[in-house]
């Protein structure tokens, strides 16, 4: 399990000024993506699905916390789960499962 913290700014709210749910999405796919390249020791990886449910709303002004764990790691297949939190209020904001297939090719050196 890691976590890692996104300190949001103004381009990443709605309407609302609140985290817009396609940067939620995208953070998810980034640490769960780091996670599972830990996994496929240096090989490419690509996402296969990512399922995202919102549970609240989230002031644009907080930092986000996520918290990803591996559920199972494969030789082809990494399922992983991440929980996104407000760091300020400690509240839910949302869940992710996500799957990547390992590739048979070694990952570019320089991405992450």
């Amino acid at each position: 399990e890691y976590t890692v913290e996104f300190k949001l700014e103004k381009w990443m709210e709605n309407p609302r000024n609140e985290l817009h749910g396609g940067v939620c999405c995208t953070f998810f796919d980034t640490t769960t993506g780091v996670a599972s390249l830990a996994i496929a020791e240096n090989r490419t990886v690509a996402t296969v699905d990512l399922c995202t449910n919102f549970i609240a709303r989230m002031p644009g002004s907080e930092t986000l916390v996520i918290k990803t764990q591996v559920v199972k790691g494969g030789r082809r297949f990494i399922r992983l789960a991440a929980e996104a939190y407000s760091k300020e209020s400690g509240k839910l904001i949302a869940t992710c499962m996500s799957n990547y297939t390992v590739l048979d090719e070694p990952h570019p050196v320089g991405h992450y």
